[in-house]
């Protein structure tokens, strides 16, 4: 069975057939979180109104490339504008994925554990999440997770290709090209070339994806008037500030909780003691698992500051590469380990971790990142019985007051011709004086002071939802 399980096919395809079953599972799941903004509709303003120019309105224009939302909305015009097809456009980065997954981990030199290094990203709960909600993440990830493969594997010409699909994708993508110019510096260090002959073979590989970054940020300034930082749009600016020293400690705290969350530091705990058994041992590392570990630091340490020096939310699928490369390097620790009951459990335990991860949900007032957990499936159901009540009790849309992510309508949401059910954001009209406000636990954005003032001024008209998410339509007291 081992046998089987290292062919070079049968990993990836059973894989790439478990993301097929996924797919047709949750292909009616809508557009959730920031998928609303980043994706939704973006694509549908171009499916609207042309692929040409590649340029969103100012007040669609987060700064990042359009290049998923272009892919999308081209899908859109060949099979129509649904939910399966959005999710069906994932699935080819699924099924890559995978088999970038199974290549880093052959190339790690990964054996006996080979099943588990594909399952990671079933057991991975932001990726799976993720793969669920069909976002533009997953293409990043992919896209990155074959950049790093070819770099380690020397494939470089590859990197002509895949280095500015990166940056097209995502301002996070063009972030990472930091860390693939130092990595691939230290790579040819340790083979001895002499300095010319790496800047020069940085230079080559880097140029396309430098040249196209170029290109756009240019051709996005001349037509916006800025590069990355839409300080135009109103509810933009606010995500463009740098923050202070305090917000850079706090930022790499948040970093550091976001590594360890949702089980990932049972994860990080196992490796740590897998090391000190191989320290023990006196059982060496091998060369290409040297050179993994090396990649996977530099690479983290470099994209570290550009997340850290800004004042936006840190979300956990920022780091979702980086998880199912630190979840690869523990099961390297362990294959290097060697077979025993004890690194069983412990591998055992790494899993059931993770797995519990989906339902890492703290209590109000501390932020969750609900796109990266399952547990924020109950809330498709009951915004539809939010839709329901308010339809049957003749409570017009606009007169409910609520924050992200319960704002978008459901022309965003579910892709419906209409735009139903569009609430008001509470900026526009404060909790103060909304008659009705839609509370849920799944926001982050409502704070201790109007959480009071919901308790004190407002009634409970109906509760909405299971599981760990609860919707709370309240109405003001005569």
């Amino acid at each position: 069975m081992n046998k089987l399980w290292q062919h070079a096919l049968f990993l990836p395809v059973a894989a790439a057939c478990c993301f097929v079953v996924l797919t047709l599972l949750s292909g009616k799941v809508p557009f959730f979180w920031d998928g609303v903004a980043l994706v939704s509709k973006p694509a549908l303003h171009f499916y609207q109104n042309g692929f040409y120019p590649p340029l969103l309105p100012i007040e669609l224009d987060a700064g990042h490339p359009p290049l998923y939302a272009l892919y999308l909305a081209f899908l859109w015009k060949l099979f129509g504008v649904t939910l399966p097809v959005t999710h069906w456009a994932a699935l080819p980065f699924l099924a890559a994925t995978a088999w970038a997954c199974f290549n880093l981990a052959r190339y790690l030199q990964i054996k006996a554990l080979l099943l588990f290094a594909v399952a990671l990203l079933f057991l991975e709960p932001c990726f799976a999440t993720q793969s669920i909600l069909g976002g533009s993440d997953i293409a990043l990830v992919c896209c990155y997770l074959w950049s790093v493969e070819s770099l380690l594997t020397g494939k470089t010409q590859r990197l002509w290709l895949l280095l500015p699909l990166l940056c097209m994708l995502s301002l996070r993508g063009i972030l990472l090209l930091p860390g693939f110019a130092i990595g691939q510096y230290l790579l040819l260090q340790n083979q001895g070339i002499n300095i010319a002959s790496r800047l020069k073979t940085i230079t080559v590989v880097l140029f396309p994806a430098l040249l196209t970054t170029a290109a756009w940020f240019t051709y996005h300034y001349l037509h916006t008037g800025f590069i990355t930082n839409n300080t135009i749009a109103a509810h933009w600016a606010a995500n463009y500030g740098f923050a202070s020293i305090e917000g850079i400690l706090r930022n790499l705290a948040i970093v550091g909780w976001r590594m360890a969350d949702q089980g990932r530091i049972v994860m990080f705990i196992a490796g740590i003691v897998l090391y000190r058994h191989l320290k023990t041992r006196g059982l060496a590392l091998n060369t290409t698992q040297k050179r993994f570990f090396l990649i996977l630091v530099v690479q983290f340490l470099a994209f570290l500051p550009f997340v850290v020096i800004r004042q936006n939310p840190i979300m956990h699928r920022y780091f979702m590469a980086f998880y199912l490369l630190c979840g690869l390097w523990v099961l390297a620790l362990a294959e290097v380990a060697g077979y025993s009951v004890k690194r069983n459990l412990l591998l055992s335990a790494v899993f059931a971790a993770m797995f519990s991860g989906h339902w890492w949900i703290y209590p109000f007032p501390v932020a969750n990142g609900w796109d990266a957990t399952i547990a924020c499936l109950p809330y498709f159901h009951a915004r539809m019985e939010v839709n329901e009540f308010l339809e049957k009790n003749h409570i017009l849309p606009d007169s409910v007051c609520t924050t992200f992510p319960m704002v978008a309508g459901t022309r965003y949401t579910r892709l419906e011709p209409e735009n139903r059910f569009q609430f008001i954001a509470k900026d526009k009209m404060p909790v103060s004086k909304a008659r009705y406000v839609l509370y849920s636990n799944l926001s982050n954005d409502f704070n201790p002071t109007e959480v009071l003032q919901l308790q004190q001024e407002f009634a409970p008209l109906q509760t909405f939802g299971t599981g760990m998410v609860t919707l709370i339509l309240y109405r003001r007291n005569p």
